[in-house]
């Protein structure tokens, strides 16, 4: 704390908006691969999808580390009474807001995706079945076939 002012020392809250900075570059970068996403989905582009999966769950586990960082930080501004001056709660508090709201996009795709991808399972195992009920009919037609070219009345000598 700085005694002269009673504000928290500069390096907290620095570090605070750095990590929230790195916050939002990491939740454009997801943005834009949950965009890309859906792309590849919808182009049934899968072994490029996986790929893209692995690189969003690198960016998560580092969202994910680093939000520990801020919640620690945030705890040790949000108790010194007069932590913060009035400028760093708007710009921290106009950070925060876009952090949200870009999460929210993501949350938004994702479930959007997750529902395309449902409906692309559907549509395959119908078709799936499908061509298991043609093949189970083809070979009901086959025996019936052969079937019939076995001769149905025969003495004892064949």
């Amino acid at each position: 704390m700085n005694e002269t002012t009673g504000q928290i020392a500069d390096e907290p809250r620095t570090e605070l908006i750095a990590l929230l900075n790195r916050q939002q570059e990491d939740l454009t970068q997801l943005r834009e691969l949950a965009a890309r996403q859906r792309q590849l989905i919808q182009g049934d582009q899968h072994d490029e999808l996986l790929s893209l999966l692995d690189q969003r769950q690198t960016i998560l586990e580092r969202l994910l580390t680093r939000q520990e960082k801020i919640n620690a930080l945030s705890e040790r501004v949000r108790d010194e009474p007069r932590g913060l001056d009035e400028e760093t709660r708007r710009k921290l508090g106009h950070t925060i807001e876009g952090l949200s709201s870009c999460l929210s996009d993501i949350m938004q795709r994702d479930e959007e995706d997750q529902k395309s991808m449902e409906r692309l399972r559907d549509e395959s195992r119908k078709e799936i079945n499908s061509l298991g009920n043609a093949k189970q009919a083809q070979r009901a037609y086959m025996a019936k076939r052969h079937a019939a070219r076995d001769p149905r009345f025969s003495d004892r000598k064949g």
